[in-house]
């Protein structure tokens, strides 16, 4: 439904980046699909957008699937993407701090691997994303890891954010989605702007 109401939009996706969890991949590639992009688009799978792995049941870092397994799923990902992170890096129980500084710095690789002129980057992650790869991004610091932790549990599935660079003022700027986020059930309508401004 979220592909179908990007394609509706006409929103011009030119690069997509993917959090290295299965059903984040599943997830743009079936965007990917409704916006008949599934063949001419690879998924570049960024592990450094992966959710804080303190989050993560266990002792041992998540299993994930390789490229080369997504690749033999069917699944069109990049092998010439080369990600802030790589798949081993990710360590179990990780701090708070270095989950939001490995999360900054994933964001100016994806946007610095992409063209300046390249249009809308798609990026499907985690909900906990749309705090720590946005604020950085906009020049925001982290917010505290306890307001972290509360709001993150607020945001529906396929929540959504939209950052717009100006080169005018040399900054990135939140503006309106150009679809609405999709709610269900008992979530409440996710308010985007709030949400990542607020304190």
């Amino acid at each position: 439904m979220a592909g179908e109401a990007l394609l509706g939009s006409g929103v011009p996706i030119t690069a997509v980046y993917s959090s290295p969890a299965l059903r984040c991949v599943q997830t743009a590639q079936h965007i990917l699909g409704e916006l008949k992009l599934e063949k001419k688009m690879k998924i570049r799978v960024e592990p450094g957008i992966f959710e804080w792995t303190k989050w993560e049941a266990g002792k041992t870092a998540p299993t994930l699937m390789t490229l080369e397994e997504l690749k033999e799923a069917s699944i069109n990902v990049s092998t010439e993407y080369r990600p802030a992170f790589p798949l081993a890096s990710l360590m179990p129980a990780e701090s708070y701090s270095e989950y939001v500084d490995r999360c900054a710095v994933s964001v100016r690789q994806m946007v610095s691997s992409c063209p300046q002129d390249a249009g809308v980057i798609l990026v499907v992650a985690h909900g906990s994303a749309l705090d720590s790869c946005t604020r950085p991004l906009l020049g925001l610091p982290p917010r505290d890891s306890a307001d972290f932790a509360q709001l993150v549990r607020k945001i529906p599935s396929l929540g959504m954010c939209f950052c717009e660079e100006n080169k005018e003022a040399g900054q990135w700027e939140l503006v309106a989605p150009p679809v609405k986020t999709l709610t269900h059930g008992s979530n409440s309508a996710f308010n985007w702007r709030n949400w990542i401004l607020g304190s």
